[in-house]
């Protein structure tokens, strides 16, 4: 136990200001209570009491003048209530207790080593990261930026110890000097054993989602995967954006010839595939929105056409994802919303790429088309805002913006022209269908997507 931390979540509870530490007070261990140097004794203050050698002590109400005694470590304090202090410590011990335990249990349950550095977060409220051994950042869960205090984590071979990363914190108190240097001897190896694959072959995860776009995976590749802290069922998603014109044109979106500056170590990693800047992205393990907001800023500079489609909690849709994506944008697919949100669209649009489909459109379409064509009658548009609005003649009237009666005269001349069965459901649909389907091959409708 840190007695430096016991005295600032003393002064965190009960406001005890007033509270010093006489020399450096480095640990107090809880697990033994009969050696003078692990214990912590608390008693009332006595300017004539001897403090032992090695001694730890806390001292209730202290008066001004303190003893100065350089075997022991003393902490003094004005509190007069011995049992409030009590509860202090105790619940200190036990809240310091169950933390390790966290910290060890975490450890052989082989969880994430994500999870450890959210126990570390949220016992002592600050960030915290992961570095590689030339301090490059390996694993950043919280986001954040500026690093104040570095603390080697080692790996033991044999007779010697090999330093392959630290952990890092963004900010620093004296209280957890101690505690940290702790922490980091406790985890290195368990860190080590977690992310060795992706110390040792930063490559690997980049080939693992070619062959995820391929669909040819590996063993070795469901092992990059685990590396890295990821399941096959987290919230993935993917853009694809088409990059044209050769890599030179967007200097400040590439480093080291062909790296992606925003790829994100353990949430967001991209690989450049046929033309195509294929970023994939794991929303479960952390919120990359601000990646994200500078993924908009390049879009937008360079005018880029982008896809973006969520992955449905399956890795394994990488490769239908990216086909899907790189239909869309080969064949100029306009997108105005989320293609998630917009299914219906894109699949008329992707069914209409190929002009046979025309043969599929019911010969009384182009009967009324031709009448539209010759005496301007506008029978079609009608037609399908009167079936798109189930027949409701005050909604079809609105969306064409004429008199309800119009449409009643429309639909008879409709029914004069042509026979048809609207009271149908299943012929409602198919008309339906056929009219989106001749609108996209010669637009005739000029339907637009706040129509569909």
């Amino acid at each position: 136990m840190n007695i430096k931390l016991l005295v600032k979540k003393m002064d965190e509870l009960v406001d005890s200001s007033d509270i010093k530490i006489i020399n450096d007070i480095d640990n107090i261990s809880l697990n033994c209570i009969s050696d003078q140097k692990n214990t912590l004794s608390i008693m009332e203050y006595d300017k004539n009491i001897m403090c032992p050698k090695n001694s730890n002590i806390l001292f209730l109400k202290a008066e001004d003048e303190i003893i100065e005694n350089e075997n022991a470590n003393i902490i003094y304090s004005k509190q007069d209530d011995i049992f409030k202090v009590y509860e202090i410590v105790n619940g200190f011990l036990r809240e310091h207790s169950e933390f390790y335990n966290r910290i060890y249990n975490t450890i052989s349950n082989r969880e994430a080593v994500n999870n450890l550095l959210l126990i570390i977060k949220d016992y002592f409220d600050v960030n915290v990261c992961l570095l590689n051994s030339n301090k490059k950042l390996l694993l950043n869960t919280f986001d954040f930026s500026t690093i104040k205090k570095i603390y080697p984590l080692e790996i033991k071979k044999k007779s010697l110890s090999k330093l392959y990363g630290y952990l890092a914190f963004e900010t620093i108190e004296d209280e957890y000097e101690f505690e940290f240097r702790k922490i980091s001897k406790i985890i290195s190896t368990y860190i080590y054993n977690n992310v060795n694959g992706l110390i040792n072959s930063k490559e690997d995860i980049y080939s693992t989602i070619k062959n995820l776009i391929s669909g040819n995976i590996t063993e070795k590749d469901e092992e990059n995967i685990a590396n890295i802290g990821w399941k096959t069922d987290d919230n993935y998603d993917i853009n694809v954006i088409k990059i044209e014109g050769g890599l030179f044109k967007y200097q400040d979106m590439f480093s080291h010839g062909n790296r992606f500056v925003l790829d994100y170590p353990m949430y967001m990693y991209s690989v450049l595939q046929e033309g195509y800047l294929v970023l994939l992205t794991n929303n479960k393990i952390k919120d990359v929105s601000s990646v994200k907001t500078n993924l908009n800023f390049f879009t937008e500079k360079y005018d880029l056409k982008s896809i973006k489609l969520s992955l449905k909690n399956n890795l394994f849709n990488l490769k239908k994802a990216y086909d899907l994506s790189k239909r869309i944008l080969e064949n100029n697919i306009e997108l105005t919303e989320n293609i998630n949100d917009n299914c219906c669209k894109i699949i008329y649009d992707l069914v209409c790429l190929d002009s046979e489909i025309e043969i599929l459109v019911p010969e009384f379409i182009y009967k009324l088309k031709y009448d539209d064509i010759n005496n301007g009658t506008d029978l079609l548009r009608t037609l399908y805002f009167y079936l798109v609005e189930e027949r409701s003649l005050i909604k079809a009237s609105q969306r064409l913006n004429v008199h309800r009666n119009s449409i009643v005269y429309r639909i008879n001349k409709i029914n004069e022209l042509v026979d048809i069965n609207l009271d149908c459901y299943k012929a409602r649909k198919n008309i339906i269908s056929a009219l989106e389907i001749i609108d996209r091959l010669d637009n005739t409708l000029k339907i637009t997507e706040e129509d569909i």
